[in-house]
């Protein structure tokens, strides 16, 4: 008989046997790291959503701890926090308001009064005179509107719809986070607070709670932003050069940041700290610790996540390019009667300029 036929030696087979378990431990925690980047993939935000950095966030802490029934103190710091609220949204409105009347007002009236003379001088009789064009004084003024680079126009209006999506859709995420939130087991409380790893967690709010921060908090923040939009595009439509129009889009942008201004200016540091740690908790539709063991599952739920994520990718994408688009063709008022008869003899007449000035 041969030594074959008696099978492998002891120690072999006891080497192979170690080498299967290993492959096998190996195959396993493999499995299992697939699994949790599957899970991450599928809910990356984790289980809570920070409150923003700016004075908004710092009235949903405050609203979070008064309504625990907090008595001292902390209704001073409430207080001061509410009261730089309220002078935020103050200022926002009167620069708004100041700007609409002290700076788009005479804008617009002179770019109609600069596109009706243009229209009295050079299209008289509704035709186009080439002689009244070479002879009008007006020419570099009109040359520099917008309206005679609508390319060039579109693409600052997009990037000033951009920087307002960036607000609309952050104060529609936490109107949300806080709609979704359950109802507190008990009465006693407005918010439920749970500590987490990452801070203090507002679990579930009382429908007051979720009222009077949706009412005075968030959508005050919604209107300012899309009011905003609507007479930015209206001042940078009426804006007389190209130059004042990268200007005016920057401090467009400043009115924007005036929340960030005043929380940082107003709120003390520990404050800030405390904004910092409050958490809202996000809801999911799933219950990830249930199938966190069900690859399928997961594979499947990812999948369906990121074809969500590139649907709202592409809209956010059509709205960006598209709003910009429908304001200058459609809405835009500065010029209700535009006919679009600038952007072609204005090409003429810089390439003529240009030339004479290189």
């Amino acid at each position: 008989m041969n030594a074959e036929d008696w099978g492998d030696p002891p120690e072999e087979q006891q080497t192979k046997e170690d080498s299967r378990d290993v492959r096998v431990r190996e195959t396993q925690e493999s499995e299992k790291e697939l699994l949790q980047v599957e899970a991450v993939e599928c809910h990356p935000f984790g289980e809570v959503c920070d409150l923003p950095e700016t004075i908004y966030g710092a009235a949903m802490m405050v609203a979070c701890l008064l309504a625990q029934g907090k008595l001292g103190a902390m209704h001073g710091v409430g207080a001061t926090v509410m009261l730089g609220l309220v002078m935020n949204v103050v200022m926002q409105s009167y620069v708004l308001y100041c700007t609409r009347v002290f700076i788009t007002y005479p804008a617009v009236k002179q770019v109609r009064a600069l596109y009706a003379h243009y229209h009295t001088e050079v299209w008289p009789d509704g035709v186009f005179s080439e002689e009244a064009w070479g002879d009008f004084d007006n020419a570099e003024q009109l040359c520099q509107m917008p309206f005679s680079q609508p390319l060039f126009f579109t693409a600052i209006l997009l990037t000033w719809t951009g920087t307002c999506m960036v607000d609309i859709k952050e104060t529609l995420k936490f109107i949300n986070l806080w709609w979704q939130l359950p109802t507190p087991t008990s009465t006693e409380r407005g918010v439920d607070l749970k500590k987490t790893d990452d801070g203090i967690m507002a679990s579930s709010a009382s429908g007051l709670v979720k009222f009077l921060v949706i009412t005075f908090v968030l959508l005050p923040k919604l209107l300012i932003a899309m009011l905003l939009w609507w007479l930015g595009a209206r001042w940078l439509s009426a804006t007389p050069s190209f130059s004042n129009l990268l200007l005016n889009a920057v401090a467009l942008a400043f009115i924007t940041a005036l929340s960030e201004l005043i929380y940082q200016t107003l709120v003390p540091e520990d404050v800030m700290a405390l904004v910092n740690t409050y958490k809202i908790k996000r809801l999911y539709d799933v219950d990830f610790e249930e199938h966190k063991d069900d690859h399928e599952y997961l594979q499947h739920l990812r999948d369906r996540v990121f074809v969500w994520r590139m649907l709202n990718m592409i809209g956010s994408l059509v709205l960006v390019v598209g709003i910009p688009f429908v304001y200058f063709r459609f809405l835009q008022q500065v010029l209700p009667d535009y006919k679009w008869d600038i952007h072609e003899v204005c090409e003429t007449w810089l390439a003529n300029f240009n030339g004479a000035g290189s």
